[in-house]
């Protein structure tokens, strides 16, 4: 059984990691291999006070975003910035960590596929891409973990990592693990 489980996750975990090389792909097949693009970086393309640029004012996107570049791929210019130096988690890596974490409690017999999760009230508050789960409803950890990895879903991470197993039974991780899932 937990061999199974195991190799069901590892086709998971490359399955999220294969996803994630289609853009080098697509960089490798339309780029020009004799004409190298060098990219500036952020800060060049900011005044000396670290503002937007005229140009970058123009383009007044007012995105709901947390950060945000836009770089035009045949010059390396940066057309667009917001808040291009806040430091922010790495939010997939965490959801393929949190993936990672769950089946190796698993396989060390911390937790079972088949342990409900109730759903906490932040957890069901999580927006981006999510199950819209209800709070009280209740999961098996196998599910929470399918909606990681086929919806991406902020909520079951949240879910998982915070209110039912992280807290009592994974504290044992070294702290980067830690560190990274709590921000």
């Amino acid at each position: 059984m937990i061999r199974k489980n195991r190799k069901r996750a590892l086709c998971l975990l490359c399955a999220l990691c294969l996803c994630g090389t289609g853009g080098i792909l697509g960089v490798k097949y339309y780029s020009n291999p004799q004409e190298p693009v060098v990219l500036e970086t952020v800060s060049d393309s900011l005044t000396s006070e670290g503002a937007p640029t005229e140009e970058q004012k123009k383009a007044n996107l007012n995105l709901d975003v947390k950060a945000a570049v836009l770089i035009d791929a045949d010059t390396g210019k940066v057309l667009y910035q917001q808040d291009a130096h806040k430091e922010l988690p790495p939010a997939s890596v965490t959801k393929v960590m949190t993936m990672l974490l769950a089946m190796e409690a698993v396989e060390d017999g911390k937790v079972k596929l088949t342990d409900p999760v109730t759903i906490s009230e932040r957890a069901a508050s999580m927006g981006g891409s999510q199950m819209y789960m209800e709070v009280g409803e209740t999961h098996t950890l196998e599910e929470l973990l399918e909606g990681i990895a086929i919806v991406s879903a902020n909520d079951a991470c949240v879910a998982f990592n915070w209110e039912n197993i992280w807290e009592k039974k994974l504290n044992t991780k070294d702290n980067i693990y830690n560190d990274l899932l709590k921000k």
